[in-house]
């Protein structure tokens, strides 16, 4: 296993080099060694030039310093010690709006594969953050952007490559050096981009027909795969819903759009966003 040093500069060449090996072709990427929100960098330069930003094309740093996560939150790392990137993606006309709710399952199921590959067992945790051992190893924000007259996903990505435990910004934090995998930032990088192709690449070359309802997401394989990576199906849960209010049950699968079933005392209902919290049951099979 391809171990480097946790203070070396991220090689753009050597990036090119893998995603090329690994069928994942790089059409653009900039690097700075500093970097405010990648999502918000991209966006502002696919505003600027949508031409000179192909799908797939990557935005990244060594140092993000401005870093947003889910409901407003601030992210941030030490330089060199993640890779932190954002990767726009142009939706096709035909694609139902339902489809877009499996973007960072999609995303979340590329990213264990990719760290699986680095030599980690890794999970998907509903609806955007990949766990390792029950510990968040990748945090996903996905923006969607209007760019001339096209619908663009921003894809950002983070995780935690080569933190050490003093570094991490909670304790249920994890990193690859801390989980024993390889710390090959520019193969990580090759094998996220491989995982966001193929998936993605199904999704949309099924978009007629989920529009005309003829197929659901669920139905092709990379909706198998979501389930497959997928930690909180089957698990206890309490959802923490905006508002202010919550929804303990069990989380039974994945509707149409992405969204989480959860089988309440009360029902069964679908959640479309909130902050999911794994929760185990008692000795009588009751949820703590």
């Amino acid at each position: 296993m391809h171990t480097v040093p946790a203070s070396s500069y991220f090689n753009v060449d050597r990036a090119v080099e893998r995603a090329h090996v690994r069928g994942a072709d790089l059409p653009r990427i900039v690097w700075p060694a500093e970097s405010g929100s990648t999502n918000d960098e991209l966006a502002a330069a696919l505003q600027a030039d949508p031409s000179a930003w192909p799908d797939y094309s990557v935005w990244g740093t060594d140092h993000q310093i401005s870093g947003h996560a889910r409901l407003d939150r601030v992210w941030t790392v030490p330089a060199r010690k993640a890779l932190t990137v954002s990767v726009p993606v142009r939706i096709p006309a035909d694609l139902p709006m339902t489809a877009l709710g499996w973007l960072p399952l999609i995303t979340g199921a590329a990213v264990a594969g990719a760290i699986g590959a680095a030599g980690v067992d890794a999970g998907v945790k509903w609806p955007n953050d990949v766990l390792v051992a029950g510990k968040k190893i990748c945090g996903i924000l996905i923006r969607m952007e209007q760019v001339a007259d096209e619908r663009v996903a921003i894809i950002g990505i983070g995780i935690n490559v080569s933190l050490e435990a003093a570094e991490l910004p909670v304790p249920t934090a994890t990193s690859l050096a801390l989980a024993g995998g390889s710390t090959d930032r520019e193969q990580l990088l090759a094998d996220v981009l491989g995982g966001l192709r193929s998936g993605l690449g199904e999704l949309f070359g099924h978009a007629t027909e989920l529009s005309e309802r003829r197929l659901g997401v669920s139905d092709l394989a990379v909706g198998r795969r979501v389930r497959d990576t997928m930690l909180t199906l089957g698990r206890g849960v309490r959802v923490e819903l905006p508002g202010g209010r919550s929804l303990t049950g069990r989380a039974t699968g994945l509707g149409a759009g992405g969204d989480l079933v959860v089988e309440t005392p009360e029902g069964t209902g679908e959640v479309s966003a909130g902050d999911v919290i794994h929760i185990r049951a008692d000795a009588k099979g009751g949820l703590l």
